[in-house]
C-alpha cells in the first residue's frame, strides 16, 4: 500500500517515507510526517522506518519539536539525505533516533539561526526576538554538538554557522 501527498510520498510496505521539499518546512508537514510514522508504529511498533530527505529548511522550531516527538516510538527512524538537506532539516537528520546517512551527491548546508517577521514591531519586541534567536541558536548548536565529533559549540558558531557552509558527504564524515 502506498499514499501520495506531494512533496510527502509513502511506502508503508517498505516503511519508507520520501520528503522531498523545495518550500519550507513547517508544523503542518511535520504533523504529515508524524501521522504516516503513527500509522507505521500500528502496524508494527519495532520495525524501523526510513525517511529520505531532500529539503532545503524552514522552521527550526518545527524540526526541534518532531525530533522531540519521535523519540516517543519504540522504533528507530533513518534518515538518508539526498540532494539538499540545508539549515532546519540539518536539524532533523542530526537528531534522528537512527542511522544518519547520506548519498553520495548529498550536502548539508548550515548557517546562522534567522527570523521572519512580518508587519511592524516595536524596539522591545525586536529586542525580545534576539532574545528569542540567541536561545534557539544555542538549542540547536547543542543538539549538532551531541550528534557530531565535533564537541565544541564556538566552532560549531564561530566557523560552520557563521555564513552558509556546504559540506558534501564526504566532508560530513568529519562531523560524525
Amino acid at each position: 500500500v502506498q499514499t501520495c501527498a506531494l512533496p510527502i510520498f509513502a511506502n508503508i510496505k517498505n516503511r519508507e517515507i520520501y520528503w522531498n521539499n523545495i518550500g519550507e518546512i513547517d508544523s503542518e508537514e511535520i504533523q504529515d510526517i508524524l501521522s504516516i510514522l503513527n500509522m507505521l508504529e500500528e502496524i508494527d511498533s519495532f520495525k524501523n522506518v526510513t525517511i529520505f530527505l531532500n529539503n532545503c529548511g524552514g522552521d527550526p522550531t518545527a524540526s526541534l519539536a518532531f525530533i522531540d516527538r519521535i523519540k516517543k516510538y519504540r522504533f528507530k527512524i533513518n534518515i538518508h539525505g539526498e540532494g539538499l538537506i540545508a539549515s532546519a532539516s540539518t536539524i532533523l537528520l542530526m537528531g534522528t533516533t537512527g542511522k544518519k546517512t547520506m548519498s553520495k551527491y548529498a550536502h548539508m548546508m548550515f548557517h546562522q539561526i534567522s527570523d521572519f517577521k512580518f508587519g511592524l514591531e516595536t524596539h522591545k519586541d525586536a529586542k525580545s526576538r534576539v532574545k528569542y534567536i540567541e536561545s534557539l541558536t544555542i538549542m540547536i548548536i547543542d543538539l549538532y554538538v551531541n550528534n557530531s565529533n565535533i564537541k565544541d559549540p564556538e566552532h560549531w558558531e564561530k566557523e560552520i554557522m557563521s555564513f552558509n557552509t556546504y559540506y558534501n558527504a564526504q566532508q560530513c564524515l568529519e562531523l560524525e
